[in-house]
Order: C-alpha cells, then sequence, then structure tokens
C-alpha cells in the first residue's frame, strides 16, 4: 500500500530578526576580552609567586647549611650571595640576596654550653 505523496512545502522566508546585530557581537567580543585579559594576570600572579615561593625556599636551605658552618662568613652559591655576621650578643645575622633584589635575612642565637658543676 502505497502512501500518497504530497508536495513538500515551500520554505518560509527569512526572518528580518533573525541572528545577533553588530553591538551584540561587539558587547559579548568587548566581554570575552576583557575576562581573557584578567585570567591571563591570574596565571601570571600565581607564576610571580610561585618562583618567589622557590627562592626563598631554596635560601632557607642555604642558610641552614651555612648557619650550620661557624667558620663560614661570605659567600655565592648559584645564584645567591650571602654574608654572615656576628654581632655582641653572640647571635649569628644572615644576610641572602638574589637576582631580583629580593632578599632573606636570619638571625640565630645560639645556646651557651651547660654549666656543669665538677666538685664531687
Amino acid at each position: 500500500m502505497a502512501l500518497p505523496s504530497r508536495p513538500l512545502p515551500e520554505p518560509s522566508p527569512p526572518c528580518p530578526e533573525a541572528g545577533f546585530s553588530l553591538v551584540e557581537v561587539l558587547a559579548a567580543l568587548t566581554i570575552a576580552a576583557l575576562t581573557l585579559g584578567m585570567v591571563m594576570q591570574a596565571f601570571s600572579g600565581a607564576a610571580r609567586l610561585g618562583h618567589r615561593l622557590e627562592m626563598q625556599t631554596a635560601a632557607r636551605m642555604l642558610a641552614r647549611a651555612v648557619l650550620a658552618d661557624s667558620t663560614s662568613t661570605s659567600g655565592t652559591t648559584g645564584q645567591f650571595n650571602w654574608q654572615v655576621k656576628r654581632d655582641t650578643t653572640g647571635a649569628r645575622q644572615l644576610w641572602i640576596d638574589w637576582a631580583n633584589g629580593a632578599g632573606l635575612t636570619l638571625t640565630r642565637m645560639d645556646a651557651a654550653p651547660a654549666i656543669t658543676d665538677a666538685t664531687p
């Protein structure tokens, strides 16, 4: 049994209000550009912070090594310059500088040896 064939309907004429206007497209592009700019700033700020924290961690590790060695007074290790000074109280101060002008200052106060009573 064959179905009766009907002619296809005529396509409707295009609506004059279909699509986006030029103003809408420009507004969307402006919003996208501003959002992309803020995202890029956030990523670059995170990268700078990560680098700074990496340098501070390396400087603190160097500080532990330098303060453990009581004979060194200054030197250069990798990209770090450091200097140790002892003040009148016996505390040692360590200054560590690196490339972009940032630095770290640490103070170590060594405990005096315990006094023991040698009398019987």
